[in-house]
């Protein structure tokens, strides 16, 4: 996946945990959306 270097710099600051990259935070957040509600409370509490 190619991002704009202003587009990963907002990634960077306000999205990414520590130690994750662009296509980790966008699996996370596909996990997130398809998962149910009390899955979707776990991930949150990570």
């Amino acid at each position: 996946m190619k991002l704009r270097e202003l587009a990963l710099a907002v990634l960077k600051l306000r999205y990414l945990l520590p130690g994750e990259n662009p296509e980790d935070m966008f699996r996370r957040v596909a996990r997130f959306l398809g998962s149910s509600e009390e899955e979707a409370k776990e991930i949150q509490r990570r």
